[in-house]
C-alpha cells in the first residue's frame, strides 16, 4: 500500500491493513466528517433559550415580575414563600410566588376584556 489511498479506498481497508500514517489520515477524516455535521446542526438547528433559574433572588424575583425590589421586601414582609436560603439571602420559586399572589388577591384579570388570566 504504497501509493496516496483515496478517502473511499481508505474508508472501505480494514483497519489491520492501513499503516500507522494511513489509520492516522483515516482519523483525521472521521474527525473532520464529524466535525463538520455537528457544526452544520449547531448552525441550522433553532437554538434553545436555556431554562430560568428554579430559584430567583430579591432581583431577580422583581425582574421576572416587573416591579420595585420595595414591593418584593412589602410581599415577604406579608408572607411571600421563600423557598430557600442561600448564605442568608431568600431564593424564590416564581410558581410558588404565584400561587400566593392568586391565594392572597384572587386570580389576575385582563385590562382590555376583564377574562380571568390564569
Amino acid at each position: 500500500m504504497s501509493h496516496r489511498m483515496t478517502d473511499d479506498e481508505l474508508a472501505a481497508t480494514p483497519v489491520g491493513e492501513l499503516t500507522i500514517e494511513q489509520f492516522t489520515m483515516l482519523l483525521r477524516q472521521q474527525f473532520a466528517l464529524v466535525l463538520r455535521e455537528a457544526l452544520e446542526r449547531f448552525h441550522t438547528e433553532p437554538r434553545k433559550d436555556p431554562d430560568p433559574p428554579k430559584f430567583l433572588d430579591r432581583d431577580g424575583l422583581a425582574r421576572a415580575f416587573s416591579v420595585e425590589l420595595s414591593l418584593i421586601d412589602e410581599l415577604r414582609r406579608d408572607g411571600l414563600p421563600v423557598r430557600l436560603s442561600v448564605n442568608g439571602a431568600p431564593r424564590f420559586d416564581v410558581d410558588d410566588c404565584i400561587r400566593w399572589l392568586d391565594e392572597r388577591n384572587g386570580p389576575r384579570v385582563g385590562p382590555e376584556d376583564g377574562e380571568v388570566v390564569n
